[in-house]
């Protein structure tokens, strides 16, 4: 299960694309980053929408709303 630190550490990872930025010296350089980065913030979206989920499941199981 997905939890806020998992959450956290993806958004950490997906922070790295500026430090990485920085040593581009090339077009293929940055296609390689580009699709790097692509399956990060993907995973980084399949984390929020699996605490997103988990949250909302756990609401209804307290008979929140």
């Amino acid at each position: 299960m997905i939890d806020r630190f998992d959450l956290e550490q993806d958004i950490i990872r997906a922070w790295g694309i500026t430090d990485d930025l920085k040593q581009v010296n090339s077009l293929e350089e940055v296609e390689a980053i580009r699709a790097y980065y692509e399956i990060r913030f993907e995973r980084l979206w399949e984390s929020f929408e699996g605490i997103v989920a988990n949250y909302n499941f756990v609401k209804r199981l307290e008979g929140g709303e």
